[in-house]
């Protein structure tokens, strides 16, 4: 996720994958991310949580299908919005914030996301 087109982190916290399209999705694997996210959805090898794909949002928002309409997603109109751990782990990961996780909640559904993260990444990306 960047500002105006600029990373706010380090290139090696990105990770680039092909999907069954052949289109580049980017992976954000910040270590508070990872760790989230591997606990949330019970998977200690997920490589990164994915970035939006679409041209409007690249790179710069969470995936929708995966995160639906949490605040840090390209997801608005696709339910109430929320605030996820995963988007305190981010903000926290660029060293400009210290959060206070009990104020955000697990990524909605989670075995609805859990799903359809392994649609979205297990099963249709190769490593570049």
């Amino acid at each position: 996720m960047g500002w105006s087109g600029q990373k706010p982190l380090p290139e090696d916290v990105y990770v680039d994958v092909k999907n069954w399209a052949n289109n580049t999705v980017r992976l954000i694997k910040t270590p508070r991310v990872l760790k989230v996210a591997r606990k949330q959805w019970a998977c200690p090898t997920l490589e990164g949580v994915p970035l939006e794909d679409e041209k409007v949002g690249y790179g710069a928002h969470w995936e929708t299908r995966v995160m639906g309409p949490e605040i840090m997603s390209y997801g608005g109109g696709t339910g109430e919005g929320y605030l996820s751990d995963l988007t305190l782990a981010f903000l926290e990961d660029t060293g400009h914030y210290r959060m206070n996780y009990s104020y955000a909640g697990e990524v909605g559904d989670w075995d609805l996301s859990r799903n359809l993260l392994e649609f979205t990444i297990f099963q249709f990306f190769d490593k570049t």
